[in-house]
């Protein structure tokens, strides 16, 4: 593969604003992800890279802000590009980097969202973005060995 996956298309016109994010794919032992639910939908644990920081330091603040605990991170998943905008008439072009990884200790914050656990099957959850649902299939996908189906 050739660079990031891309979803969504630039509109020609818009000025999109470049945003660096990084999100993690927690499933539990019955293929449930872990997710938070915004303003605007159903997210993976995640958000926007400061500046200063690198993916992995941007996940690990972000988990702990948005789920109060820490994060194990098990290994990196393909990065992808989004293309969206908002309902104001602004664009982004959101670079996004996943990773897989699993909750590990409490913190002593306050979490900002409460902690679901969806479904992956029959389908992965409508997640507000079309990449996190993607990078969700692609943690199934890596996760099964070769020749299991799923009942």
């Amino acid at each position: 593969m050739d660079g990031p996956v891309k979803f969504g298309e630039a509109r020609a016109g818009l000025v999109y604003v470049v945003r660096l994010a990084a999100y993690v794919v927690v499933m539990d032992a019955d293929s449930r992800v872990a997710c938070v639910e915004g303003r605007s939908g159903i997210f993976l644990p995640g958000g926007g890279i400061e500046a200063g920081e690198d993916a992995v330091a941007a996940v690990h603040r972000e988990v702990r802000e948005e789920c109060a605990c820490e994060v194990e991170l098990l290994g990196e998943l393909p990065s992808a590009i989004q293309f969206f905008s908002m309902s104001d008439g602004r664009g982004f072009e959101l670079r996004a980097s996943f990773f897989k990884g699993r909750f590990g200790a409490q913190t002593a914050t306050v979490a900002e969202y409460e902690v679901q656990w969806l479904p992956t099957s029959p389908e992965v959850p409508p997640l507000f973005h079309e990449c996190q649902a993607w990078a969700v299939t692609e943690a199934l996908r890596i996760s099964r060995p070769i020749g299991f189906a799923p009942p």
